[in-house]
């Protein structure tokens, strides 16, 4: 999974190198009138000694120039997407097609023909959950009702699944499922995160 944490990283990365566009002679970008690059020249690099993450989708998720440059492009909302439309490998070599400089236009087709952006998760209803809980009826403030109600029916709007497809094609999603429904943060988290989902359920 690319977490918040390997995106901010990338964007902390580009912001110290983005005012810079010459390394000595060659030009690294060419940036259009929101800041954002519209032609690259060549990659734009980081020098990691440790890898973020390995596997076959690592060169696609965690490093290398497909994310660098997506970043760049200001693309990386959606580009690489949630689900490839290919194995990891084939889309690496339809990547590895593109010649610098990269157009805007060009990259933006490769990340159109190569990823879909889909939800891998799904609302579920848990088997164990009752609309009139029996820790509601202990209660007898108005506003701690109100308030427990409230906290209550969340469950049911944060609990999800992985979908079949995930399942079928694991090979295909940037995530490592699990079998079982799972509570997410919520908001713009709605994901699984392995550390929140535990301490949610501990609270």
């Amino acid at each position: 999974m690319v977490s918040s944490f390997v995106k901010y990283i990338y964007l902390l990365y580009y912001i110290e190198v983005a005012y810079t566009f010459h390394i000595g002679e060659k030009r690294i970008v060419e940036l259009n009138k929101k800041g954002l690059s519209k032609i690259l020249y060549m990659p734009l690099l980081m020098n990691c000694g440790v890898p973020m993450c390995t596997g076959n989708l690592a060169p696609i998720y965690c490093f290398g120039e497909l994310i660098s440059n997506s970043w760049q492009l200001g693309l990386q909302d959606s580009c690489p997407g949630t689900k490839l439309k290919f194995k990891p490998h084939v889309v690496m070599e339809n990547y590895n097609k593109l010649i610098y400089p990269i157009q805007y236009s060009q990259f933006e087709l490769f990340c159109r023909n190569n990823f879909d952006n889909v939800s891998y998760l799904e609302n579920v209803v848990l088997k164990d959950w009752k609309r009139e809980a029996e820790f509601l009826t202990k209660l007898s403030d108005v506003k701690q009702i109100k308030l427990a109600l409230e906290l209550h029916l969340k469950w049911v709007k944060l609990a999800r699944k992985f979908t079949e497809d995930v399942h079928n094609n694991i090979e295909l999603y940037p995530v490592v499922p699990v079998k079982n429904p799972f509570i997410v943060p919520g908001g713009q988290f709605q994901i699984y995160f392995y550390w929140d989902s535990y301490w949610i359920l501990k609270g």
